[in-house]
């Protein structure tokens, strides 16, 4: 009996041995390498505590998790790597050096954090992470320094000087800004006075090139030369230089007509500025590097040689693509002034109205229907603008010496000069002629008819009678001075030989 219990002991013992070697192999099977754990968040937990806590980097941490801000919140389950903790807790932490990535600056504002700086230059929250990684992502403090990386869109910082009568709305817009972010970069400017300085931080990249003076009376400083595009042909490159915002903003429009009319004719660009601006022959204007004349988009012209430089009518014009080229610099403020013939305006103005345009826009932008003489419209009619078009930039910001163009059209000068003709405007004519008359004797009405006497028979006429008058004067002297002579058969008094209502020729 003893013996056959000592068995049985000793076969459990050998089955118990078997099941738990055999479990253990299974949870061997089973369970991966790399088991993760999952930990849920407490109250006070930080990602840059938690990140030491089990070895890891921030960006790890975020990784795993899928997290793009910089909060957690309490009861978040995050998943860490239970093995390599252990491992990596003596590790030492990468620290990445500010300068070695390439970027700009900025300096830390009150009330920033990672996911505000991040959303304002259009970046992820991870990326700014590795590029700062000897900051603690938790524990930014105002007037601290970060690095931002070049993102798809690249940032530059300008330091803005204020001028006469800016404002924050106009100075964000012209570099593309919001004004409650230019407000933030900047809070201790709280009202703008001339000369103040401002930092900005803009996707417009800062210019080198100054426009100087105006379009007709103006140079060029360090002109940069317009570059090849598929969509026009440039004619004389030695006349195609202009300010670095002029060579964008053309460029940028094309690529704007390439992307939405592909199959769109190629034009010819004309004339710039020179290399130093002045005087340009065959040009009053073009002088500064802000103007550009350009032919107009046709239906069918040579790809290869691009629309040639004639006379176009509305039925030869391809309207849609001139539009879209129209659209884009009304659309961003960069034009100025767009010459274009007032025959061509009526088929763009139609155009534009049914794209969408709304009565104050076709009211900002076209001088049609109001007449070739308003002045109003950014899309105005200059004669000799029938063959090509001629767009005016407005001066860059950082072109302190730019100046608008001042010179009015022959058609106003003309139409100053000739606003009192008779022909044009007759009552208007009649009114100055009334009113020199009565400049000679207020009391004598303008206009009374004349008789005319006939001089068939010799008639006797009594000559003018003029009668002394006495006058006497302050020391009691008399002196006798004559009236103006009256002519009997009217009544009306004479002024060398004419009647006071007759005109002078």
């Amino acid at each position: 009996m003893a013996s056959s219990r000592r068995r049985f002991s000793a076969t459990a013992l050998c089955l118990l041995a078997s099941c738990l070697l055999a479990s253990c192999l299974l949870a061997s099977l089973t369970t991966p390498a790399h088991a993760d754990e999952m930990y849920t968040v407490r109250r006070g937990d930080t990602l840059s505590g938690l990140a030491k806590r089990f070895g890891v980097s921030v960006v790890e941490l975020m990784e795993r998790n899928n997290i793009s801000g910089e909060q957690i919140r309490e009861g978040q389950q995050l998943r860490t790597d239970a093995r390599t903790s252990k491992t990596r807790k003596t590790a030492p932490r990468a620290t990445t050096s500010a300068p070695s990535v390439p970027g700009i600056d900025y300096t830390v504002r009150r009330g920033d954090t990672l996911h505000s700086i991040a959303r304002l230059f259009s970046l992820d929250v991870r990326a700014l992470v590795a590029a700062n990684g000897a900051v603690d992502p938790d524990r930014i403090r105002h007037g601290q320094t970060l690095r931002i990386p070049h993102g798809k869109r690249r940032r530059y910082v300008i330091r803005y000087r204020v001028r006469q009568g800016d404002s924050f709305s106009a100075i964000a817009a012209n570099h593309r800004v919001r004004v409650t972010d230019l407000r933030s970069w900047n809070p201790r400017v709280a009202t703008l006075r001339a000369g103040q300085t401002m930092t900005v931080y803009s996707r417009v990249a800062p210019s080198h090139s100054e426009s100087v003076g105006s379009p007709q009376r103006g140079r060029l400083v360090d002109g940069k030369r317009l570059a090849r595009h598929p969509g026009y042909v440039i004619r004389d490159p030695h006349r195609a230089y202009g300010t670095a915002e002029t060579v964008s903003w053309l460029a940028e429009a094309f690529d704007s007509v390439r992307r939405k009319h592909p199959r769109a004719a190629r034009v010819r660009v004309h004339d710039l500025s020179r290399r130093r601006g002045g005087r340009l022959r065959d040009h009053r204007s073009h002088q500064s590097g802000r103007d550009a004349d350009i032919t107009y988009f046709r239906k069918r012209c040579d790809r290869s040689t691009g629309c040639p430089l004639q006379r176009a009518r509305s039925a030869d014009i391809d309207v849609e693509a001139q539009w879209t080229l129209f659209r884009h610099w009304l659309e961003s403020g960069q034009a100025e002034a767009i010459f274009v013939d007032y025959r061509l305006q009526k088929a763009l103005y139609e155009h534009a109205r049914a794209r969408g345009a709304t009565r104050a826009q076709l009211a900002q932008w076209f001088q049609y229907p109001r007449g070739v003489g308003h002045r109003k419209g950014v899309i105005r009619h200059v004669r000799n603008h029938r063959d090509h078009l001629h767009v005016r930039f407005v001066c860059p910001v950082t072109d302190e010496s730019c100046r608008k163009s001042t010179r009015r059209t022959r058609w106003a000068q003309r139409r100053t000069r000739n606003r009192s003709h008779p022909r044009r405007h007759p009552r208007r004519a009649a009114r100055r002629a009334r009113r020199k008359d009565t400049m000679h004797d207020s009391a004598v009405p303008s206009r009374l008819p004349i008789a005319r006497v006939p001089s068939m028979a010799p008639t006797e006429t009594k000559p003018a009678e003029t009668k002394p008058v006495e006058t006497e004067t302050k020391t009691g002297e008399t002196l006798s001075r004559s009236t103006p002579p009256v002519h009997v058969a009217h009544g009306l008094p004479m002024k060398e030989g004419r009647w006071a209502n007759e005109r002078e020729p």
